[in-house]
């Protein structure tokens, strides 16, 4: 039997049986053999049944050699006629090898764990002479519904051959035709280049993969296999990969495209593989990647795999950017943007990201003093800046937290008519403002409040009253935990009596539902709420559907407030901006991206004019087309130039990298 013979990367199955006679055993020994190895399997893969004869001729002192590999009827490996010479120092040999379909997965005894999960079939010819010392090799053979995997990159690929090409072995090289290869999405890829050997020992390749212009899945690996940087790139470019079996050289030149997720961890620690018991990963800042091999009760260090990984990498919105803090409680900050980044992983282990991104769109979990837990967005315009280790990356970033509440808290020590302040009860779109700069690990944060839909005038008014640091970080930290203001001055009223935390039953369940009603659906946020006619502008009742969503892969936004007021027939509201007491609520605003950058945008809204002290319209309609960039000086903007990051990618020069 045959079980048994396993190590880390194969495991072989099957049974041998037959004959073995050794003559002369004590003057020049002669073997002789009649052998069949029965059900091979390769890692649970069936090769076939393998027939092995050879017979002494004492006149010709040759050794007469057949062999055959043969799978149901099928003969996959023939050997006929092959002749060996044991007592000739200049020729001793002579093989001729016809392979016809073999599995190509009995090669990963040879390539494995570097490249593995081979599928498909070899076919070719093969011839082998000269010595043992020196073998002189020739043959051509070529794959057919080849497949493997590639775990340095993360790859797994399928191979075409054109018509009529081969792949030739020589004494000193395997040369490969332009292969075409497929990702697991069907995009294409060119795969070139040779093998320098000597007499098949000390292998050194060369492999170019081109994309040609076309999307294709230059890195995938889990983060298991690549802890510190791993996710999906698709992108246009070239890879270059280099080296040995024991050193790896990966360069890389990519523009990003759309699909493409990565991850970049700023963890400290180790993170153990839970599959693979051998294979452990140590924190790149402080140890190197070791392979481990687990012997008994102990673990004995082995000589390990090399990887040096250089990756040029030209990014723009379509790709996103995850930074992991700390996974395990979701503090992950993702980011589209674009920017030109330099990511280099040394055979010691250590990452290094240069370059400057600057952010079109993105998220962050807030929190703060396991009181405030909230998704913040990203303005477009933020930099991160790295300088080599990117735990030590700078950050210039604005984020924000969107909520409607009611502005009437910060006018209670105003003087207003009954009108203006009725009016100013009603809820209106709101943003707090995280204002992010420093090292990104600590940086300094600074808080703001913003009525983006206000005009200027109306604006100012409730600017005047965030008028210090002190204040806008209250009103912000409240916003932030309860979705409404305080009155200025005060820790604890609010305009309408009660108090901040003294909210209607109803409402405080309304509250509860919508958040409920919010996590149903990743696509489409949804929320609920209703406010008691004391607290409304129009003296009535108010129910309310909020509703936001992106559809068209994040190009149309469509954010809205749709509800009606019930009959509150005790009301004694003034408000001239809205006198009925029962109706409608319509608040609309709707953008398309006309590019992906979001630069170029069109954008159509309906408002509500409650919270505008100095509108007599109930509405107000709008639509229009907006531009956005970034300048330093007019000049600049004149030449279309962007000295922070260029407008388009970078184009990188098709000549190999130095080794």
């Amino acid at each position: 039997s045959l079980v048994g013979i396993e190590n880390e990367n194969f495991k072989v199955g099957g049974y041998l049986s037959g004959y073995v006679g050794v003559f002369r055993a004590l003057k020049r020994p002669i073997v002789e053999a009649d052998i069949l190895v029965g059900q091979i399997n390769l890692n649970q893969n069936v090769i076939g049944d393998l027939y092995f004869k050879s017979n002494y001729v004492i006149d010709e002192e040759e050794l007469l050699i057949d062999a055959f590999l043969e799978r149901g009827r099928k003969r996959l490996f023939t050997l006929l006629g092959g002749r060996i010479w044991p007592s000739d120092k200049k020729r001793q040999m002579d093989l001729p090898i016809l392979l016809d379909k073999f599995p190509l997965t009995t090669f990963e005894l040879f390539t494995s764990p570097d490249f593995k999960e081979l599928q498909g079939v070899l076919s070719g010819v093969i011839q082998v002479q000269g010595t043992f010392a020196n073998p002189a090799i020739d043959g051509r053979i070529r794959t057919e519904e080849a497949s493997g995997y590639m775990p340095v990159i993360g790859g797994k690929f399928k191979f075409y051959f054109p018509d009529g090409a081969y792949i030739n072995l020589s004494n000193s090289d395997i040369t490969f035709p332009t292969i075409a290869l497929t990702d697991i999405l069907g995009n294409k890829a060119f795969l070139s280049g040779s093998i320098k050997h000597s007499s098949f020992s000390n292998m050194k390749f060369d492999f170019t993969l081109d994309s040609k212009e076309g999307d294709f899945i230059f890195y995938n690996p889990t983060s298991r296999e690549s802890p510190e940087f791993y996710g999906t790139a698709i992108a246009k470019g070239k890879i270059f990969l280099s080296g040995s079996s024991s050193d790896i050289n990966v360069h890389a030149r990519i523009t990003t495209s759309r699909g493409t997720r990565l991850y970049l961890s700023l963890e400290e620690g180790t993170l153990v593989a839970t599959e693979n018991s051998f294979v452990t990963f140590k924190s790149s800042r402080s140890d190197s990647i070791r392979i481990l091999k687990k012997k008994s009760e102990t673990e004995k260090e082995i000589t390990s795999t090399t990887i040096s990984l250089n990756i040029e990498a030209s990014i723009n919105p379509d790709a996103e950017i995850n930074l992991i803090f700390n996974e395990l409680t979701n503090d992950i900050m993702t980011a589209s943007g674009q920017g030109n980044l330099r990511l280099e992983l040394t055979p010691a282990g250590d990452l290094f990201v240069f370059g400057d991104y600057q952010v079109v769109k993105g998220k962050y979990l807030f929190s703060m003093q396991n009181l405030v837990s909230k998704e913040l967005m990203f303005k477009p315009g933020g930099v991160l800046t790295f300088t080599g280790d990117p735990t030590v990356a700078k950050i210039d970033a604005t984020a924000f937290y969107a909520t409607r509440t009611s502005p009437a808290p910060l006018l209670a020590a105003t003087s207003l008519t009954e009108a203006e302040r009725s009016s100013a009860r009603n809820r209106i779109p709101v943003e707090v403002l995280v204002k992010l700069k420093g090292p990104i690990m600590e940086p300094l944060i600074e808080f703001d409040v913003d009525f983006p839909t206000l005009p200027d005038n109306t604006k100012a008014a409730y600017q005047t009253v965030l008028n210090s640091a002190d204040e806008k970080n209250k009103q912000a930290f409240t916003l932030l935990v309860l979705n409404q203001f305080l009155a200025p001055g005060t820790l604890g009223s609010s305009l309408g009596g009660g108090g901040a935390l003294g909210a209607n039953s109803l409402e405080v369940i309304s509250n509860q539902l919508s958040n409920l009603i919010s996590k149903i659906s990743d696509d489409v946020d949804l929320g609920v709420r209703y406010r008691q006619g004391s607290k409304t502008g129009s003296g009535a009742n108010e129910v309310e559907l909020a509703l936001s969503t992106r559809l068209l892969d994040d190009r149309l936004i469509i954010d809205g407030n749709f509800g009606f007021v019930t009959n509150n027939p005790n009301s004694n509201s003034a408000s001239t901006v809205n006198s009925q007491n029962s109706g409608s609520i319509i608040d609309i605003n709707i953008e398309y991206l006309l590019t992906r950058d979001g630069r170029l945008r069109l954008r159509a809204f309906n408002r509500s004019n409650y919270a505008n002290l100095f509108s007599p319209f109930p509405y107000t309609q709008g639509a229009g087309l907006g531009f956005q960039t970034q300048f330093n000086t007019w000049k600049e903007l004149i030449n279309r130039k962007r000295k922070l990051i260029p407008a388009y990618p970078l184009i990188f020069d098709d000549t190999r990298p130095e080794d």
